[in-house]
């Protein structure tokens, strides 16, 4: 009669336990969940409101070759670099296009 009562005081406990632990995930899951925030998109090659995409055309073959950013503002007029062209497969002045 003993080990009866026993067993059914141990079921019970381990009932108990089974139901604290399972309180405790549950707890843990709901703070471990954050909120996403949203992302800013942000515009590939361009630093900054006043910054333009540029493209270099060689002088001499006219071929597209580089492509750069350009400060508005500051920089009114047309770019021009001295870059290497693999077309023409020397150093020559590349300028700004449309």
């Amino acid at each position: 009669m003993r080990r009866a009562c026993d067993e059914q005081a141990t079921g019970t406990q381990t009932e108990t336990k089974q139901s604290e632990m399972l309180s405790r995930v549950k707890k843990l899951k709901a703070t471990t969940v954050r909120k996403q925030t949203p992302r800013k998109v942000i515009k590939m090659g361009i630093k900054g409101k006043n910054d333009k995409m540029v493209v270099l055309a060689c002088e001499e073959c006219k071929e597209r070759n580089y492509t750069t950013t350009k400060n508005k503002k500051t920089n009114k007029e047309r770019m021009e670099l001295n870059k290497y062209c693999p077309s023409c497969k020397r150093h020559t002045n590349h300028k700004e296009t449309k």
